[in-house]
């Protein structure tokens, strides 16, 4: 392949020390974007709806902003549409935490409340979320007494979808 043919991306280091730009190799290919959705997850109208209109964001943030950004830039990009779309949302969610009697402090979770009735997680990584984001959902799911979560992982290579219920 000649180098004429590659696409070419732009990396910048920002350590603390003084930044080194430097041309890279930028041409991965895409994979297929993937959705797992647990059955009875979309058994709910009200709840069937509102992750239609997620979804539908989701989508409007990914083809905008592509794979690959930190998790940071999808939870901003997520913010402005949910506003957009009028969907209230507690990005500040706490657990009261209890273990053997011993009452610790709320614990702030990285989910997101989606009117009162759906949890979102919006992360990024390299290949796929890992299992304890997919089993700690479950677990916020039922400390919270909520049936319905959503998460949105971006790779480096596509959009993962998860559609989580807990009867």
């Amino acid at each position: 392949m000649k180098l004429k043919q590659l696409r070419l991306g732009l990396l910048i280091n920002c350590g603390l020390h003084k930044a080194y730009p430097e041309r890279i190799i930028f041409d991965e290919r895409r994979k297929q974007d993937f959705e797992q959705w647990d059955d009875g997850c979309l058994t709910d109208a009200f709840v069937k709806n509102l992750v239609e209109k997620i979804v539908a964001a989701i989508h409007r943030i990914d083809k905008t902003l592509g794979a690959a950004y930190h998790g940071d830039v999808y939870q901003a990009a997520m913010a402005v549409e949910l506003k957009r779309n009028q969907l209230t949302y507690d990005d500040n969610v706490c657990i009261d935490a209890k273990i053997a009697n011993i009452q610790f402090s709320p614990f702030e979770i990285d989910y997101w409340l989606i009117e009162k009735a759906l949890l979102l997680g919006v992360l990024a990584g390299k290949d796929k979320p890992r299992k304890y984001d997919l089993i700690r959902m479950r677990s916020y799911l039922n400390r919270l007494q909520l049936h319905y979560g959503l998460i949105a992982f971006w790779s480096t290579k596509n959009l993962q979808l998860f559609g989580i219920y807990e009867p």
